[in-house]
Protein backbone atom coordinates (compact mmCIF):
# COMPACT_ATOMS: atom_id res chain seq x y z
CA UNK A 1 0.00 0.00 0.00
CA UNK A 2 1.36 3.43 -0.96
CA UNK A 3 0.25 6.63 0.76
CA UNK A 4 0.99 10.01 -0.84
CA UNK A 5 1.14 13.16 1.30
CA UNK A 6 2.52 16.69 0.97
CA UNK A 7 5.23 18.13 3.23
CA UNK A 8 2.87 19.85 5.63
CA UNK A 9 0.68 16.78 6.01
CA UNK A 10 3.77 14.63 6.50
CA UNK A 11 4.98 16.87 9.34
CA UNK A 12 1.55 16.86 10.99
CA UNK A 13 1.06 13.06 10.75
CA UNK A 14 4.66 11.94 11.31
CA UNK A 15 4.00 9.40 14.10
CA UNK A 16 1.03 7.90 12.27
CA UNK A 17 2.95 7.60 8.99
CA UNK A 18 5.95 6.01 10.71
CA UNK A 19 3.64 3.41 12.26
CA UNK A 20 2.19 2.66 8.81
CA UNK A 21 5.67 2.27 7.34
CA UNK A 22 6.65 -0.10 10.14
CA UNK A 23 3.56 -2.11 9.22
CA UNK A 24 4.72 -2.47 5.62
CA UNK A 25 3.19 0.56 3.89
CA UNK A 26 5.16 2.96 1.73
CA UNK A 27 4.82 6.75 2.09
CA UNK A 28 5.58 9.18 -0.73
CA UNK A 29 6.10 12.81 0.24
CA UNK A 30 5.45 15.23 -2.63
CA UNK A 31 6.14 18.93 -2.85
CA UNK A 32 5.62 21.22 -5.83
CA UNK A 33 9.21 22.50 -5.74
CA UNK A 34 11.23 19.32 -5.12
CA UNK A 35 11.46 15.70 -6.13
CA UNK A 36 9.22 13.16 -4.36
CA UNK A 37 10.68 11.33 -1.39
CA UNK A 38 9.81 7.71 -0.63
CA UNK A 39 9.76 6.51 2.96
CA UNK A 40 9.91 2.74 3.32
CA UNK A 41 11.24 0.34 5.93
CA UNK A 42 14.42 -1.60 5.25
CA UNK A 43 16.05 -4.56 6.93
CA UNK A 44 19.63 -3.66 7.76
CA UNK A 45 22.12 -6.50 8.10
CA UNK A 46 23.46 -7.04 11.59
CA UNK A 47 27.14 -6.18 11.82
CA UNK A 48 29.44 -9.17 12.02
CA UNK A 49 30.93 -9.61 15.47
CA UNK A 50 34.69 -10.01 15.58
CA UNK A 51 36.13 -11.80 18.60
CA UNK A 52 39.03 -9.94 20.22
CA UNK A 53 38.36 -6.68 18.38
CA UNK A 54 38.70 -4.60 21.57
CA UNK A 55 41.18 -6.81 23.40
CA UNK A 56 43.12 -4.99 26.10
CA UNK A 57 40.72 -2.02 26.32
CA UNK A 58 38.98 -3.18 29.48
CA UNK A 59 40.40 -3.96 32.88
CA UNK A 60 39.31 -5.45 36.16
CA UNK A 61 40.50 -4.23 39.54
CA UNK A 62 42.69 -6.71 41.43
CA UNK A 63 40.22 -6.68 44.34
CA UNK A 64 37.15 -7.17 42.14
CA UNK A 65 35.85 -10.20 44.03
CA UNK A 66 37.09 -9.18 47.49
CA UNK A 67 34.45 -8.91 50.25
CA UNK A 68 32.84 -5.48 50.59
CA UNK A 69 33.69 -3.31 53.53
CA UNK A 70 30.88 -2.81 56.11
CA UNK A 71 30.22 0.77 54.92
CA UNK A 72 28.92 -0.59 51.58
CA UNK A 73 26.68 -3.27 53.10
CA UNK A 74 23.04 -2.56 54.01
CA UNK A 75 22.36 -1.99 57.67
CA UNK A 76 20.48 -4.66 59.60
CA UNK A 77 17.92 -2.25 61.10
Amino acid sequence: MTITVNKQEFAARLDELFALVEGGAEVVVRDATSRPIRLASVDLPKPKRIAGLHAGRGWMAPDFDAPLSPEYLPSEE
